[in-house]
């Protein structure tokens, strides 16, 4: 039932749980968004990878755990940009690389969730993989929208 709430109900609602500390909470619906070619990809990657490994995101706490990146561009690079990450946050201990193996999966074929069952394909994957991602991150929207409206507020919203 819907309710009013007052100020002190804001007060006592509780705090956020953040995955990455400052910039997004757990159990969100989240959206990178930015002209082309501003390195959004980069950056969900860099993210994704600092919460598969439980490293720190820039000083800020990562709240650990399994993500599922859906890569719908740039694949054949998508190996570098692992390895330059690696390379550049000095990763070469065998815990990392298994904290990796645990946690971080790619999926390259894109759902069309403009569709009825392409969140459904999302799902049924993760459970026939026994993979309980805590994030799934699809990139890019544009590619995973065919036959709807990405600038539609309505279309955007089913």
């Amino acid at each position: 039932m819907a309710q009013l709430h007052t100020v002190q109900d804001l007060i006592n609602m509780p705090k956020p749980r953040w995955q990455i500390e400052g910039i997004f909470e757990q159990n969100s619906l989240t959206m990178l968004a930015g002209a082309q070619s501003s390195f959004k990809s980069f950056l969900a990657l860099d993210w994704m990878l600092c919460i598969a490994t439980d490293r720190p995101w820039h000083g800020r706490r990562v709240r650990p755990g399994k993500v599922l990146y859906i890569c719908g561009e740039g694949k054949t690079g998508l190996l570098r940009r692992i390895k330059g990450w690696f390379l550049h946050h000095g990763c070469s201990n065998e815990r990392e690389f298994a904290a990796m193996q645990e946690n971080f999966r790619v999926w390259f074929d894109v759902p069309q969730l403009a569709k009825e069952n392409g969140v459904a394909g999302i799902l049924t994957l993760l459970a026939a993989e026994h993979f309980d991602a805590k994030i799934i991150v699809i990139d890019t929207f544009a590619r995973s929208f065919i036959g709807g409206d990405e600038n539609s507020a309505m279309d955007t919203g089913k």
